[in-house]
């Protein structure tokens, strides 16, 4: 019984979180990227902030009040928030390193393609 409940925590309480950074990065897209003219208010504001309060609430009510100390539940309330401010760490490393990545790269094939025209042109 306590497993089930221990994969349905964990589940519940990461999928909440996936979908809150969703609403955040709808939010974002429309409001910083090239559809700026595109943003709506209602549908990328208003909609994915009210949802992302009513999964806090969920969240909230999934972990308080805390499980028996030891038991499944219990540590599906430790583990699931563990593996996600992980997981948001990675994403902030590798996202920094793979920027850098891009732009090494596209530094390298702008030096190519300079060599390869001054070639052609026989200089």
């Amino acid at each position: 019984d306590g497993e089930f409940f221990y994969g349905g925590v964990q589940l519940t309480l990461g999928l909440i979180f996936v979908y809150i950074m969703a609403n955040l990065g709808v939010y974002l897209y429309y409001r910083t990227q090239q559809r700026r003219q595109e943003f709506n208010v209602l549908l990328h504001l208003v909609l994915p902030l009210v949802a992302s309060i009513a999964l806090v609430l969920i969240f909230y009510n999934s972990v308080w009040p805390l499980p028996a100390q030891g038991s499944p539940s219990w540590w599906a309330v430790i583990v699931a928030p563990t593996w996600m401010v992980i997981g948001v760490i990675l994403v902030l490393f590798v996202g920094d390193t793979k920027a850098e990545a891009q732009i090494m790269a596209m530094e390298h094939a702008d030096e190519e393609l300079r060599e390869a025209r001054l070639q052609a042109h026989g200089a």
